[in-house]
């Protein structure tokens, strides 16, 4: 039995977000059903076909990230294993080059009240290149920890609550 959380769907070039809720909201009978078309993104993405879909889920025991083509085929672990932290709130590019997301220290298991905690990470859809974008952002509403402005640039919440937005290739915060 494994708990899913459904985080994130890339289209063509086109980003749908579907809302997520907290890890402990679902079951594992739960289904979602996605009647969406795409355009072909095999040109941009090689090996996953009209796009992908990115979601957290602790089938493995630990949350962690997993990917699947919408052409079909069996999910696959994207994001490392990491002793025991969490990892969770994915947000994918606009390009679909790179998937932000939360990776939280061990204690955690849950999103706790006020927002965890933890490094924003980033990672591309085949799985390499995982990254530390900033060394520590909050979550809000327990699914989002970030928002791509473009493909380079990301908006994050700080641990102290304000917000601030970065240039993953320059380094250059406002």
């Amino acid at each position: 039995m494994n708990r899913v959380a459904i985080c994130g769907l890339y289209l063509a070039s086109t980003v749908a977000w579907i809302a997520c809720a907290s890890p402990a909201e679902h079951s594992a009978s739960d289904d979602v059903s996605l009647p969406l078309a795409a355009e072909s993104t095999a040109d941009r993405l090689p090996g996953l076909g009209k796009g992908f879909l990115v979601w957290e889920s602790n089938r493995t025991g630990r949350w962690r990230l997993w990917i699947r083509d919408l052409a079909g085929g069996e999910p696959t672990q994207l994001t490392p294993d990491e002793g025991r932290r969490l990892h969770c709130c994915p947000h994918i590019s606009p390009d679909g080059r790179q998937i932000a997301y939360l990776s939280l220290p061990p204690d955690q298991n849950g999103y706790p009240r006020g927002g965890a905690v933890g490094a924003l990470m980033s990672i591309t859809p085949d799985g390499n290149q995982p990254r530390s974008i900033v060394d520590e952002a909050r979550n809000y509403y327990e699914n989002r920890a970030a928002v791509w402005k473009s493909p380079t640039e990301i908006i994050y919440i700080r641990p102290d609550g304000r917000t601030a937005q970065l240039d993953i290739e320059t380094g250059a915060s406002v």
